[in-house]
């Protein structure tokens, strides 16, 4: 199938709900917090951004997920989800691809393979689950697996959010994990707002 795009008028679905342009946060990582009774659906937002400026959008997360569930289907999205159903990595006729969960290897792997082969096209990505990617007991377990993940991603083409309920996670993880990113968001009932934003 060939997809046409109108690249005219890009539009900055996302970066316009924190009063920025595309290319203020173009090539971040991102830390978003959001809470239990968040909508999600400035992700779906975060992805439209990204398809009107022609980048590869890319979502993990766990077939468990809410956001799995309002993201599968979606034209330009692949879909990495992981599951407890499965033992090795298989990809559907629909394009998404399934992997056991907890495994951390496997979703550097074909983040990595990502970046190698679409070198000159930008790529953005959205973590969601990570308990369910990461293979922990311990928070400083899951914080060593987000650490890796955003080092990998350290390439000024790829944009990526990381998305952590605060409802659901021991203080002490989400204060280390803040040490990591030099941009960081939270979802409230007030809605999105930038709670740092690094200068460079």
């Amino acid at each position: 199938d060939i997809h046409v795009l109108d690249l005219s008028e890009p539009k900055e679905y996302f970066s316009e709900l924190v009063n920025l342009k595309h290319a203020r946060l173009h090539g971040s990582k991102i830390l978003l917090e959001y809470d239990s009774s968040s909508d999600l659906g400035i992700v779906d937002k975060f992805f439209m951004e990204g398809i009107a400026y022609a980048e590869k959008c890319v979502l993990f997360t766990s077939k468990s997920s809410n956001l799995y569930r309002a993201i599968k289907g979606k034209e330009l999205i692949k879909t990495v989800a992981a599951s407890s159903l499965v033992s090795v990595p298989d990809e559907l006729p629909d394009g998404e691809v399934q992997i056991p969960d907890r495994e951390l290897g496997l979703v550097t792997s074909i983040a990595s393979d990502l970046l190698e082969n679409n070198k000159t096209t930008a790529v953005r990505f959205v973590f969601d689950s990570i308990t369910e990617l990461i293979r922990g007991d311990h928070w400083e377990q899951l914080y060593s697996g987000v650490k890796q993940l955003v080092e990998l991603l350290s390439v000024q083409h790829a944009t990526a959010i990381f998305l952590v309920n605060r409802d659901t996670f021991d203080p002490k993880f989400l204060g280390a994990l803040r040490a990591i990113f030099s941009v960081q968001m939270k979802l409230s009932s007030l809605g999105l707002q930038i709670t740092k934003l690094s200068s460079s």
